[in-house]
């Protein structure tokens, strides 16, 4: 969630859609958004303990694949040392 917010305002980012894995949550979680606005929903279905893998489609412009990819691994890392 943190890592969207980030990214919508140091890139132009016009939607996002994806699975993600968030700690302590044994379901799959669908994150939605448009422009700055984003939803989070618990789905039905349980992760395997062994494969929990973020997926994310982002759509706007000046997406650079490096500085997504530092940004998402900075967020998470910082969230777990705040845990």
């Amino acid at each position: 969630y943190l890592f969207l917010k980030l990214l919508a305002t140091l890139l132009i980012l016009f939607s996002n859609q994806g699975l993600v894995s968030i700690k302590d949550k044994s379901h799959q979680v669908i994150v939605q958004g448009v422009y700055e606005l984003y939803d989070l929903e618990e789905t039905t279905v349980k992760w395997k303990e062994d494969e929990r893998i973020n997926r994310l489609v982002l759509i706007g412009r000046n997406l650079d694949n490096d500085i997504l990819k530092d940004l998402f691994i900075a967020t998470v890392i910082k969230r777990e040392e705040n845990s």
